[in-house]
């Protein structure tokens, strides 16, 4: 993927990859939509088909916005990996050696938030006007103590699936989760028409666990196994973790 002007903000199906120009490996076959987001230019997409074992080579212009009604904002934060939230709506997290970009807000008063395990919670109010960028960076001072839980970010390509974990249903993608538990969790992203991704691992307190799944088309169509009763049996079970979980998530 190349630009013009370079080092814009780049996302396959919603995700963020870093900067242009640059090569995006390990996509599943199909198409993915690919989009470029810059402060000052208008936002450019593109539905872009890839095939097993090959390079697609997409080029894109980008067009300066003229008198634009909205406004942008730039976050950074030391140490990174920090998730950002505006007005309480997770953005995304501060990559290395990167902003956040946060385009095409319209103009007003937002609350900032940056958030990492293990460090205090950063907080600003930033004025946002229209053709105008506004530039944060987030300080983040370390917690008096070690930190008991752990904060996770759940996203999907492409975006939209849905998240089960422990076999709870928690949310669709992408997802922010703070306060977590220490302990070993199983996240399930399930999306119809795509093959299941699964993952098993252990949190520890602290840690800031950024799961990202590159969904695969399914071959042939899910079907629907009907439920035993040992099943049902352990959906009951699994209907009374739910409501702890959701107080730990």
């Amino acid at each position: 993927m190349s630009s013009t002007p370079k080092g814009v903000g780049l996302f396959i199906d919603g995700i963020y990859q870093g900067k242009t120009d640059q090569i995006v490996g390990n996509l599943a076959p199909g198409p993915h939509l690919v989009s470029l987001s810059e402060a000052g230019y208008e936002p450019w997409s593109q539905m872009v088909s890839v095939a097993s074992g090959q390079i697609t080579t997409v080029t894109a212009t980008l067009t300066a916005e003229v008198n634009p009604d909205t406004g942008d904002l730039q976050v950074t934060s030391t140490p990174t990996g920090a998730s950002v939230f505006a007005n309480g709506n997770y953005k995304g997290f501060t990559p290395v050696d990167d902003s956040l970009d946060i385009n095409d807000l319209a103009p007003g008063a937002y609350t900032l938030e940056v958030k990492k395990s293990g460090f205090q919670d950063y907080s600003i109010q930033v004025t946002v006007d229209a053709g105008k960028k506004v530039q944060v960076h987030a300080q983040l001072t370390p917690a008096p103590v070690t930190p008991a839980t752990a904060t996770a970010e759940i996203v999907s390509s492409p975006s939209g699936a849905e998240v089960y974990v422990n076999t709870v249903f928690l949310g669709i993608t992408p997802l922010s989760f703070q306060n977590v538990t220490p302990g070993t969790y199983t996240v399930e992203i399930r999306m119809q028409g795509y093959t299941p991704y699964s993952t098993t691992g252990q949190v520890i307190g602290g840690q800031n666990i950024q799961i990202s799944a590159a969904l695969a088309p399914a071959a042939t169509p899910p079907t629907q196994a009907p439920v035993s009763p040992f099943l049902a049996v352990t959906g009951l079970t699994i209907a009374g973790l739910a409501i702890v979980l959701r107080k730990q998530w």
